[in-house]
């Protein structure tokens, strides 16, 4: 199956930077490199009112959450939750910081 079109962008854009391949580096670097790919992507972030950083208690231990205010609280909004993708390995809060704005 062939990749969507945008992925492949993202792909041929990585391959022609002449940036090594995310496999052949450590995980810290691949890390690294991915946030610094999808922040330039991204651009200048969208403004919202606030980010905050929570921890709430899950089955395994503490889990970290980030909750976007599109507006100054006082009212009651919908609730949208995102999971982040990486395979588990690059995926951070940081990584989706740009879509979940």
């Amino acid at each position: 199956m062939p990749l969507h079109p945008q992925a492949e962008a993202v792909r041929a854009h990585r391959a022609s930077s002449g940036a090594p391949p995310l496999y052949t580096l450590t995980l810290a670097e691949a890390r690294a490199a991915d946030l610094a790919d999808i922040r330039a992507a991204a651009g200048t972030p969208e403004p919202v009112a606030a980010v905050e950083e929570h921890r709430i208690p899950g089955p395994g231990g503490e889990l970290a959450l980030r909750l976007y205010r599109p507006e100054p609280p006082g009212r009651r909004l919908p609730a949208l939750l995102y999971l982040f993708g990486g395979g588990w390995t690059l995926g951070s809060p940081d990584t989706s910081d740009a879509v979940c704005r």
